[in-house]
């Protein structure tokens, strides 16, 4: 047997792997290597399907990331793009119109990084790494001791959990705040610089209703220089702050010139609160004009998968606003 088909083998013989298939997650199908051929486990779903296949290729794993793509076993082939996981998270992993579907647009897909080699650095902590762990405690339980396959596998299961539109609520915020908040952007960055602010809400409300505003350059005075360079200092005075009050950070928000709502790669690098579910919105212009919903970049960070994006209309769903 050669070395990458025995340290798989291995890898998949883990606590961390088996904890997975006994959970019902995903199942090794079958192996013809260096193909392995995966079921991930989908959300139940009115006519959708129980899993979804891929095949991955993992040539001289793993030392080499592994490519793979959604799987017809039927057909013996990349299942069609009307099959395919679809939706705001799951639709541009598994797009069709990319390499003809047949390799995954993520950072730890071996095509993927050959075209975007810059993800390496960019989403250091989701591309493939052959010596990968989970951030965790010790480095010897099941969630600690994960391996590099079995990580890959746990960030394709949470997208294929989510495929189909997604249409709750991320932040939901009184009309006169969000007008008065952009009103403040506008006025704190004068129309030539980028302002911001965190978004407090009740951390027993379930809808993440804003409650408070707390600006960046009230927490860290010096942080406003063109671009935001938020110091440890700042979280300092936002968590006594967040103490005091009795609430909890559910989203950021900071301002952008002309009409762009997307992340630029120093934010997607850096976000502002690294816990999965937390919300970063971007404002157009600067904040210096009315602003709705739909014209709002309303990106939500999902930890190990990256980040989620929504615009126009998928924006006006995530963001509440009245």
């Amino acid at each position: 047997m050669a070395p990458d088909e025995r340290a798989l083998r291995a890898h998949l013989e883990s606590p961390a792997f088996a904890d997975g298939v006994e959970r019902g997650r995903w199942r090794l199908v079958g192996i013809e290597w260096p193909h392995v051929l995966v079921a991930v486990t989908a959300a139940p779903r009115d006519h959708g399907p129980d899993e979804f296949f891929l095949r991955f290729d993992l040539a001289r794993y793993p030392v080499e990331p592994p490519t793979a793509a959604p799987w017809d076993p039927d057909a013996n082939g990349v299942l069609g793009q009307d099959r395919r996981p679809k939706g705001e998270r799951a639709g541009l992993a598994f797009r069709p119109d990319w390499k003809s579907g047949a390799a995954l647009y993520l950072p730890f897909d071996r095509v993927a990084l050959e075209d975007h080699p810059q993800w390496r650095t960019q989403y250091r902590h989701h591309a493939w790494n052959e010596r990968a762990t989970s951030h965790g405690c010790c480095g010897s339980c099941t969630i600690c001791s994960m391996n590099p396959i079995t990580k890959a596998y746990r960030a394709l299961r949470g997208l294929v959990r989510l495929c189909g539109p997604d249409r709750r609520v991320r932040v939901a915020i009184a009309r006169d705040l969000w007008e008065d908040m952009c009103a403040e952007l506008g006025r704190r960055g004068g129309g030539r610089r980028e302002a911001g602010a965190f978004l407090l809400a009740d951390p027993q409300d379930g809808r993440r209703r804003v409650r408070r505003i707390a600006y960046y350059d009230d927490l860290d005075p010096g942080c406003l220089t063109g671009n935001i360079h938020f110091r440890g200092a700042g979280y300092g005075k936002l968590w006594d702050l967040c103490d005091e009050a009795g609430l909890r950070v559910v989203a950021d928000v900071h301002t952008h010139p002309a009409g762009g709502a997307a992340q630029s790669v120093t934010d997607r690098a850096n976000p502002m609160i690294a816990r999965p579910g937390h919300v970063a919105l971007i404002l157009p212009h600067y904040a210096t004009r009315r602003i709705a919903a739909r014209d709002v970049g309303v990106h939500e960070y999902l930890g190990e998968s990256g980040w989620a994006s929504r615009f126009g209309a998928g924006a006006a769903r995530a963001l509440r606003i009245g």
